[in-house]
């Protein structure tokens, strides 16, 4: 009796090893670097697979709140901003074990509309992908930045008084008409003169 007996092999998935990924950071507006960095770490039982990473940007999350914890609408500059900070690279030595290096970094003009008490919540998935064909299997990590707020000053230039005389009417000058703040949720008072 001869015959052939055929079975279908598991195919098995990268798993993320926790214990050696960063899956968070935070950033204060004003520290420099404006930057946060980690790994994910990653391994796959079977030997001849070396899975590679992507960023899964449709599901790429941005928020931000006040102080009072109520929504704080953003321009979609400052989202594009957001957004574009998170960057990935794998490490040159990956096999089907290795690591994928992550690293968030903006330009403090990218936060200057944040006050202090203002946060933004920014978060990321990143899939690893055995790349096995046919029967692609992956694991996804998600990658959580929090970043505060801080108050910024106000800038004022000189104001100029039109030329007067002695005797020549009252007139009346607004001295927050040469000032500004880059926090956008501030509102502008004077205090002593």
């Amino acid at each position: 009796v001869t015959g052939v007996q055929t079975c279908a092999l598991p195919i098995y998935a990268p798993t993320i090893v926790v214990a050696d990924t960063t899956s968070s950071g935070t950033l204060t507006e004003g520290t420099t670097p404006l930057e946060t960095s980690g790994t994910i770490v990653f391994a796959d039982v079977d030997l001849n697979n070396s899975p590679t990473a992507s960023l899964a940007s449709a599901a790429t999350q941005i928020s931000a709140t006040t102080s009072d914890g109520s929504s704080l609408p953003l321009t979609a500059d400052q989202r594009s901003a957001l957004e574009n900070a998170f960057v990935i690279s794998p490490d040159t030595n990956n096999s089907n074990t290795g690591s994928i290096n992550w690293t968030y970094s903006l330009s403090e003009s990218d936060l200057d509309f944040l006050a202090e008490g203002e946060t933004i919540q920014a978060t990321f998935n990143i899939d690893i992908s055995d790349g096995s064909a046919g029967n692609n299997a992956s694991a996804a990590q998600t990658v959580t930045i929090s970043i505060d707020g801080t108050n910024d000053a106000p800038v004022i230039s000189a104001i100029t008084s039109p030329a007067r005389t002695e005797n020549a009417a009252l007139f009346s000058l607004n001295l927050l008409d040469t000032a500004s703040d880059v926090d956008t949720t501030n509102s502008l008072s004077i205090v002593q003169i």
